[in-house]
């Protein structure tokens, strides 16, 4: 039987970036995220992923899928005209907090909703 794990794709957690003429630029990073835990910051370029050259987001994203769960990878950054190197072990991304939220208050509204219908009937009797 297969894991949850295996079937999902690497997670990185560099929220959104950009191209760039040496990479693709960090414009977020997601909290508590593998990228974040490397120390990817805002404004970085990534110019390298795994060993391998990083020309556009298309490159990077490619480079993480093709990465396994749990693999340390350097990323090669350049950040404020330095070159910089981390190490990012990629993760299978959670659930969403808003998705995990949104089915309690699902819950909440349906309980309210049984609730109104449930009261007039039971005042009646």
């Amino acid at each position: 039987m297969t894991s949850t794990a295996t079937t999902q794709p690497p997670y990185l957690g560099i929220g959104s970036a950009q191209n760039h003429a040496q990479g693709a630029e960090v414009l977020a990073v997601e909290p508590n995220s593998p990228a974040e835990k490397a120390g990817v910051k805002v404004g970085d370029i990534v110019a390298r992923f795994a060993n391998q050259p990083v020309a556009s987001i298309e490159d990077l994203q490619r480079l993480v899928r093709a990465t396994p769960i749990g693999e340390v990878a350097r990323i090669g950054v350049l950040r404020a005209g330095k070159k910089v190197t981390l190490e990012v072990t990629l993760a299978a991304q959670a659930a969403p907090a808003a998705k995990r939220k949104k089915l309690s208050l699902d819950v909440g509204d349906v309980s309210e909703v049984l609730e109104r219908k449930i009261s007039p009937v039971s005042l009646a009797s």
